[in-house]
């Protein structure tokens, strides 16, 4: 497997991320007395979620806690405590010790360990490779020196992350219904622009849900980048939260 990454360092998006994930049924909570089994976060998530795909929930409650509690812990991550977000009745939002480069440098580096993954940095890929209607590769230009290249393989994932970053895409998709602030700042990873959205389009792929967006209400303006649109957003995690918590 080859890793394409525009970045020059590991981790994407995630890195910058809180780094909490939701997960039903694990050792962590059962420590802690809380009782919850795929059925209650089943209803929780039907009853909050929203427009949500009932299939897609219905195998993740059943699987969190072996597809990813277990396959996080195996490769080294840890979770410091398990909180309640608004529309659980019961925590099960584990926070990871490290935030998000806890959670993905383990992950990074159980990579490393796997001759069949190789990664190459500083690369950009500029268009799907399609024939006969299949996907058989991308093509590719380095941000530092300009090359451009071609990379053949017997399939694609695309893992651009969001494109909340791109302003201009953020208003095109605003939620119908819900008031656009009179200024948007952007706060997530640079390369977060939604080109995975464009070459997915131009291979002939359909996109929908754009209006799913999750935008933080408390931006800042980033003193780094005066007279930008770059934002920082104070997070708030299930520690500084006024809800129902146990650490660890």
């Amino acid at each position: 497997m080859l890793v394409l990454d525009m970045s020059s360092v590991f981790g994407g998006h995630a890195v910058m991320s809180g780094g909490d994930v939701t997960m039903i049924d694990t050792p962590l909570q059962r420590a802690h007395n809380i009782v919850d089994t795929p059925d209650i976060a089943y209803e929780d998530f039907m009853a909050w979620g929203g427009d949500n795909n009932k299939a897609w929930v219905r195998y993740y409650v059943d699987h969190s806690k072996v597809e990813i509690y277990d396959w996080l812990t195996a490769m080294g991550v840890q979770f410091d405590g398990v909180g309640r977000y608004p529309g659980s009745r019961v925590p099960r939002a584990h926070s990871t010790h490290g935030v998000g480069l806890g959670l993905v440098a383990p992950i990074y580096r159980a990579c490393l360990a796997n001759a069949n993954v190789s990664f190459r940095w500083n690369t950009q890929v500029t268009e799907l490779i399609v024939e006969s209607g299949r996907v058989v590769g991308v093509r590719t230009k380095s941000t530092r020196s300009g090359a451009i290249d071609a990379v053949r393989a017997d399939a694609v994932i695309l893992a651009t992350g969001g494109f909340q970053s791109n302003l201009a895409l953020v208003r095109q998709h605003w939620p119908a219904g819900v008031p656009m602030p009179a200024r948007l700042l952007a706060g997530s990873g640079i390369n977060s622009m939604g080109s995975g959205l464009s070459l997915a389009s131009g291979a002939g792929a359909a996109l929908s849900n754009l209006d799913h967006q999750w935008n933080y209400e408390r931006g800042l303006p980033d003193p780094r980048y005066p007279g930008s649109e770059r934002g920082l957003t104070r997070r708030l995690g299930i520690h500084d939260r006024a809800l129902e918590c146990c650490g660890g």
